[in-house]
């Protein structure tokens, strides 16, 4: 479907009534037959005359708004009024910015992003081309922590790696901030480059303390260098918070880390308490917490000096996400 195009029809449902030898059989002739039948109940120039005459009645008929999505669609009308381009749909309404957008349209109107605390989380990106060259065209003066770190970000999305190190370290460089180091540690992490992804992973969660999302973000990079001392060392300083201690995710980071350390009492009072672990977010056919159920049961079994056989043991149905149990 090219650009800008609109394609549109109008259908008609409904019964027929036909003679049985006339549509079963001979596949052409039942073919005949039907077409025969819908043109004697409403043809298609018919069909395409109700089409016409019902655009401006139905097609864009005014309907009223139940609730609005979020506000893109209005930011992104807002950007083509001020470039002088064809607007989105004129009988659409696209409702009003949401503080997702405020940040791009201070963008727009002013040329550069509003000051922005580095506690604070980002709300948004935008990463297309429009976006990118007016993020680009905010005057070197004007470029703190914030636009650097969005310029990082757009970098990042084209996988010019290079250039999103250069701007996150800018970000850093500017204010230090945690945001910046997230966005080195995933690249660090895209170029296999180990000890720059630890490093900025954990700058990453000590910079943004407390929050859970970030923990579970950086932790996962560092999980995934099996750097599971480190790990520990910036995830335990907060577990006193409730709803980190409380978090599925980081709790498997830490059973995990744990049990890789051969520190398995402690593994498993995480993993057994109040019932058993739970990762709310699992994925279909994970089965993370499942194998870690084993090694852990290969590791106790290899203390006791036991030969440890997988096909014997049956892991408790919390913990057991496999499709198919094998004996």
């Amino acid at each position: 479907m090219p650009p800008l195009a609109a394609w549109e029809w109008t259908e008609a449902y409904g019964a027929l009534q036909a003679e049985p030898s006339s549509v079963f059989g001979d596949w052409q002739k039942a073919q005949n037959e039907t077409l025969r039948q819908i043109e004697s109940v409403i043809g298609e120039e018919e069909l395409e005359q109700y089409h016409e005459k019902s655009k401006g009645s139905v097609t864009l008929k005014k309907g009223e708004t139940v609730i609005f999505g979020d506000g893109w669609g209005a930011l992104e009308q807002m950007r083509r009024k001020t470039n002088n381009e064809q607007p989105l749909e004129p009988h659409l309404d696209f409702g009003t910015l949401q503080d997702e957008q405020s940040d791009w349209f201070c963008l727009l109107e002013h040329g550069k992003f509003p000051k922005k605390d580095v506690k604070d989380t980002p709300q948004s990106y935008c990463v297309s081309k429009v976006w990118e060259q007016k993020v680009n065209n905010i005057p070197v003066a004007d470029r703190d922590w914030y636009t650097y770190y969005q310029m990082g970000v757009i970098a990042m999305s084209k996988t010019d790696w290079q250039d999103a190190m250069q701007y996150f370290a800018k970000s850093i460089e500017s204010e230090n901030n945690g945001w910046a180091h997230y966005g080195l540690a995933v690249v660090s992490c895209y170029l296999d480059d180990r000890e720059k992804s630890i490093y900025h992973a954990k700058q990453t969660i000590n910079l943004c303390k407390g929050r859970v999302s970030v923990i579970r973000d950086a932790g996962k990079l560092l999980l995934h260098f099996n750097a599971y001392k480190e790990l520990l060392s910036v995830i335990e300083p907060y577990v006193l918070n409730d709803e980190i201690a409380k978090d599925g995710r980081i709790g498997f980071y830490r059973v995990k880390s744990l049990a890789e350390l051969n520190c398995i009492e402690k593994a498993e009072e995480i993993l057994y308490n109040n019932g058993g672990l739970i990762i709310p977010d699992i994925r279909e056919g994970e089965l993370s917490i499942t194998q870690l159920w084993f090694d852990i049961e290969q590791k106790k079994a290899e203390s006791r000096g036991e030969t440890f056989d997988s096909k014997k043991l049956k892991p408790p149905a919390q913990f057991d996400f496999r499709l198919k149990h094998t004996n």
